[in-house]
């Protein structure tokens, strides 16, 4: 263990580590969030591929694929399994529509309402100015 003379150096060194060890920890955190997403959007893929696949089946005014006694468990199985396998194996773009910058704007004013309320009335303040400005609206008097 090295003695060092210079205070300052060792208090240098231990804000640095921290630092480094808050941006690795923020890091994890990120790519654990980004798989999260991952998996919650390819399980609600599967999901809605599944309850489309459910519906065209029941349309079906034939025998379908699986008749008898067990035709709904048999049915249920095979929509829940197509759905997953069609979220895995193909793009239907309801990924990209996750993704998209509207959707990410409303989970985050979801989970902090304070920033909805904070946006909403920038907006409102965006457009009465707008008002204003284009002569739509008479300038507010004083009494």
């Amino acid at each position: 263990m090295a003695i060092s003379i210079n205070p300052t150096s060792s208090v240098t060194e231990s804000v640095k580590t921290e630092n480094s060890a808050a941006s690795v920890k923020s890091a994890s955190m990120d790519s654990l969030n980004s798989a999260r997403m991952e998996g919650a959007i390819e399980k609600f893929e599967g999901l809605f591929l599944s309850m489309m696949i459910k519906q065209l089946r029941e349309t079906d005014s034939g025998g379908g694929l699986f008749t008898g006694e067990g035709s709904d468990t048999y049915g249920g199985l095979f929509d829940t399994f197509m759905g997953d396998h069609l979220a895995e194996s193909s793009d239907t773009g309801i990924e990209q529509l996750f993704r998209s910058p509207a959707a990410m704007r409303q989970l985050e004013e979801h989970v902090n309402p304070q920033l909805a309320a904070e946006r909403r009335s920038k907006g409102i303040e965006g457009y009465r100015n707008e008002q204003f400005r284009s002569g739509a609206v008479a300038a507010p008097t004083l009494p």
